[in-house]
């Protein structure tokens, strides 16, 4: 199977078999240079957050609580499930109760190729794990998000949300230390957005451009 590997440091807390997810960022290591840094830098590994900007890696291999092993971060590979795949889901996402595990979706980090359940009823999909699509769910500010004047988008500062799909409430996604946040969001209409609205937002390269708004 193509895919691409890393190595990382499981500091999950616990045990992670095969298929399981992380959420991997860069450890510190040597600035001085870049062949320093290239020497020493380690990725690490700590169990992903349900509905948050994750970064996720998937265990290719068991990996101990506090040891190293391999992980896919692009390409084929099977992702331990928390549950069946669901009808008309094509993608997987973090699950929202286990979230070392990943729940069948509408969009998400991986393509979903097949499905299969192992003897000892573990559930696994064969996905393409892949950079996921951003889709996101904002409140404009007080004041909306001005209209683009000329060539130049019009933007703010917007907080964003995500619905909870056990109870279909509105809640707001905080963010990795459990605060709020705010992104901007660029507004490339004619018209201006309107305040404290909901909006769907795209990411179109490094920045998130108002796409949907709440027009009641």
């Amino acid at each position: 199977m193509h895919r691409s590997v890393i190595q990382v440091l499981n500091n999950s807390g616990a045990n992670r078999d095969t298929g399981e997810l992380l959420d991997v960022g860069l450890a510190s290591g040597s600035t001085v240079n870049i062949f320093d840094a290239i020497a020493s830098v380690e990725v690490t590994g700590v169990a992903p957050v349900a509905n948050q900007m994750n970064s996720i890696a998937v265990c290719a291999e068991p990996i101990p609580d506090g040891e190293r092993g391999t992980a896919v971060v692009d390409g084929l590979c099977f992702v331990k499930l928390a549950s069946a795949v669901s009808l008309n889901h094509q993608f997987v996402s973090v699950d929202q109760t286990t979230t070392t595990k990943a729940a069948s979706a509408l969009n998400g980090f991986g393509r979903i190729l097949g499905s299969v359940t192992l003897n000892n009823a573990d559930l696994y999909a064969l996905c393409n794990v892949t950079t996921e699509l951003s889709i996101r769910l904002f409140q404009t500010p007080v004041g909306g998000i001005p209209a683009r004047s000329g060539t130049t988008a019009g933007s703010a500062s917007c907080t964003p949300y995500y619905i909870n799909p056990s109870s279909g409430a509105i809640t707001q996604l905080l963010n990795g230390s459990g605060a709020s946040q705010t992104l901007t969001v660029y507004n490339v209409s004619a018209s201006a957005v309107a305040g404290s609205a909901y909006i769907q937002a795209k990411a179109i390269g490094a920045v998130l451009v108002a796409d949907m708004e709440d027009c009641g």
